[in-house]
């Protein structure tokens, strides 16, 4: 499960140093990760690669010709990249995402199931936003049960 935020910089060649609490490292196996463009494109998540498996499992069973589940599987699919962690715990971003998070200071963000890497000024913006919307989202995780 991951959770908080912590921010780190890409460094010239694009690597960036995935926090020990994001990588599992009490497993002693080699971390991978899928990264792919997040839902609103301004942003990357990161799956670790077995949680990966799981979600290509559940779009591989949907009917093979509906439009909308090709467009989910070309979104999912199509723009992950398989990323390694390295002895020092980084990942190599590939060019198309780094695109996404632009060169510099990055916000990883624990959602959940997966992780954000956000470009640090639009992960604060993104905070302003959340915090506008509070009442609002407020009332939607109540009438969740949550």
């Amino acid at each position: 499960m991951y959770n908080g935020i912590s921010y780190h910089n890409l460094d010239d060649k694009g690597r960036l140093s995935v926090p020990s609490r994001f990588r599992g490292e009490d497993s002693g196996s080699v971390q991978r990760f899928m990264v792919l463009r997040g839902v609103g494109g301004n942003y990357l998540e990161v799956y670790p690669f077995a949680h990966w498996e799981k979600i290509v499992n559940k779009l591989n069973v949907l009917p093979q010709f509906d439009h909308k589940i090709k467009a989910v599987r070309r979104h999912f699919i199509g723009s992950a990249a398989d990323c390694e962690c390295d002895r020092q715990g980084r990942i190599l971003l590939p060019p198309a995402s780094r695109q996404v998070v632009a060169d510099g200071e990055v916000a990883l963000v624990g959602v959940g199931l997966c992780f954000e890497i956000w470009n640090k000024d639009l992960w604060l913006a993104e905070q302003e936003q959340i915090a506008a919307d509070m009442e609002t989202l407020g009332a939607a995780i109540a009438e969740l049960g949550i």
